[in-house]
């Protein structure tokens, strides 16, 4: 029986950069030329995925057209600063999601474009599940802004919700959990409630859900 191999990051030496940031659209547009799309968009081209029409799509990219082939596995692309957590959007989103996906991380340094490691996994959706909290509904923005507004004169009430429900959602957060809660709010518009994969308990995600075989792919694309 052969040895199991040991989960490894791709390292982006500067051909291999340059190799992926030519692979991605040249549409213009403020967006389009956010580091996060050149990266999902330089990736995906290399491997031949399938992109949706929409920059908002719950997915980045598919196997293949899941309106032909509805069994299409979804990816998922996140371009982070090597010292930052990986943020992840929309708790809401996150907590429902009930098909296995393939997500790559890539870590920038100095530049955001300077992407110097691509980490790729394979997460089947119950393993993904069992790291939220079995409830999340109370950590949603229907129950968490109940009764707060944006005005400066529900701050003090919303600084003593938010200690609170920061600390129900680390008691009731399954051990070993890598997984943040983000709760924004300011004077404008904006409340919402986003999670992140937190820096330390990244690589135990990683060494769990590395995926060998994608990983070559893409290392034979940018070779």
């Amino acid at each position: 029986m052969s040895k199991p191999h040991s989960p490894r990051e791709i390292d982006l030496q500067p051909s291999r950069l340059s190799r992926l940031i030519y692979a991605a659209d040249k549409t213009s547009g403020s967006t389009r030329q956010d580091h996060g799309f050149v990266f999902q968009s330089g990736v995906s081209n290399l491997l031949g995925l399938w992109v949706p029409t929409g920059y908002t799509d719950k997915w980045d990219s598919f196997d293949a057209d899941p309106a032909n082939n509805p069994s299409a596995m979804p990816y998922s692309f996140k371009n982070v600063s090597i010292k930052n957590n990986v943020e992840l959007g929309s708790l809401a989103r996150q907590t429902s999601i009930t098909q296995d996906f393939y997500i790559y991380v890539g870590f920038w340094q100095g530049k955001k474009l300077n992407i110097k490691k691509i980490y790729v996994m394979k997460i089947p959706a119950v393993y993904w599940r069992s790291l939220w909290p079995s409830d999340v509904t109370p950590f949603l923005e229907e129950q968490v802004f109940y009764g707060i507004t944006n005005s400066y004169s529900d701050d003090q009430k919303w600084k003593a919700r938010r200690i609170e429900l920061t600390k129900k959602w680390h008691k009731n957060l399954p051990k070993g959990s890598p997984m943040n809660w983000h709760a924004k709010r300011d004077h404008k518009k904006q409340m919402r409630i986003q999670c992140s994969i937190g820096k330390k308990g990244f690589q135990d995600l990683f060494n769990f859900t590395y995926d060998q075989e994608k990983t070559k792919e893409l290392e034979a694309a940018l070779d």
